[in-house]
């Protein structure tokens, strides 16, 4: 009886298999999906702080990432496009209608990243869950920045080829679930909340016609600005 009980299993998953059009969910691929994120700026206060954005997302596929995020009503908007392969990246920013865009490859990208505070990485033994993954713990120093270290928590149970070669956190062997970054000149923090394995449209990875390219010394001045543009007035 249990011979023939597991012939018939077998002879079950084998015609699963043959079907393209099922799927299976512990087979699943974690290759391909988005995770949500959270969004905070834990150093600002005052009125401007309900334009900031609230949550951020994290499209990917074994070949590239798009890193979606806007602040309230749209007003303004930032996209990231990582290609793991060719290893473009990518820096879409659309303020108040005015669309500006950089592309970089992996050898001048940190020409850019040098713009921001430097990081020192110290390796810590902590681990902790978030969004339902075991997460490696790492800590954060920006060096000159007057604001406390931050900490880090990045998964490898998330099945991306990344090492982060594109962001500050350059090294670190993993997917980040738990970090703090600059944007807009403010310390944002974010933290996923979800994560989804499935399929996803290939119109996400498409990067977007219509923006101005522009060059390191004219994107930041951008960047100045509408890190200006949040401060609050007297």
């Amino acid at each position: 009886m249990h011979r023939f009980s597991l012939l018939v299993l077998v002879f079950f998953i084998g015609s699963l298999l043959s079907c393209d059009d099922v799927k299976i969910p512990f087979i699943s691929s974690k290759k391909e999906g988005y995770i949500k994120y959270e969004v905070s700026f834990p150093f600002e206060s005052g009125l401007m702080t309900q334009f900031y954005p609230k949550e951020m997302y994290y499209y990917f596929n074994e070949e590239q990432a798009h890193i979606t995020l806007s602040s309230s009503y749209g007003v303004v908007q930032t996209d990231f496009f990582i290609g793991q392969k060719d290893q473009i990246f990518s820096h879409y920013l659309k303020s108040f209608g005015d669309k500006k865009v950089i592309h970089m490859h992996h050898t001048n990208v940190h020409e850019w990243l040098k713009r921001y505070p430097d990081v020192e990485i110290k390796t810590d033994n902590d681990k902790k869950e978030i969004a339902g993954f075991l997460c490696s713990k790492a800590i954060a120093d920006f060096v000159g920045d007057s604001l406390p270290d931050t900490d880090l928590f990045y998964t490898k149970e998330i099945q991306i080829n990344d090492n982060n070669w594109w962001n500050k956190y350059s090294g670190l062997d993993g997917v980040l679930l738990g970090y703090d970054v600059n944007l807009y000149g403010k310390r944002m923090r974010v933290k996923a909340v979800e994560v989804v394995f499935a399929p996803q449209d290939p119109s996400l990875f498409q990067r977007p016609e219509g923006y101005e390219e522009v060059n390191m010394d004219q994107m930041e001045s951008a960047l100045r600005e509408l890190s200006d543009s949040f401060e609050d007035t007297e």
